[in-house]
């Protein structure tokens, strides 16, 4: 009995394995052909970049959280970088303040929807960034 049970099991296991696998290849598929229609239809509705941009992330940030739960990770890395900022050198504070005026640049490309002031606005950062840098 132990053993037709084991042999129960293992194949029920297998099942929900192949079941699993197949689930994660229908998401990419699914995830790779609304990247590929995106880009499609990029000249023709304004914004559209941005709004797949988000979908992405949702996505992974939703896939990431559930499976591995990164959030650990993720809170212990900024718990740290805010340690080693604070003690840090002036190099990293430069570079601290650059990435804020670039989340801060992102916030107001999103609210005025402007796409070509943004992007000047982030290579003016990293210029500035670098020509502190080096």
């Amino acid at each position: 009995q132990i053993e037709i049970f084991h042999d129960q099991f293992t194949y029920s296991y297998h099942i929900y394995i192949q079941s699993l696998i197949f689930y994660r290849k229908l998401q990419q598929q699914i995830f790779w052909h609304s990247i590929q229609w995106g880009f499609q239809k990029r000249p023709f509705q304004q914004g559209f970049q941005i709004w797949i941009f988000l979908q992405w992330g949702s996505w992974i940030w939703r896939y990431f959280w559930q499976e591995f739960q990164i959030w650990r990770l993720w809170w212990l890395i900024c718990w740290g970088l805010q340690i080693w900022i604070q003690q840090g050198s002036f190099w990293l504070q430069i570079f601290w303040r650059t990435l804020q005026r670039l989340c801060w640049g992102f916030q107001i490309q999103i609210w005025r929807q402007n796409f070509f002031p943004f992007c000047f606005y982030i290579l003016f950062c990293f210029v500035q960034f670098f020509f502190f840098f080096f």
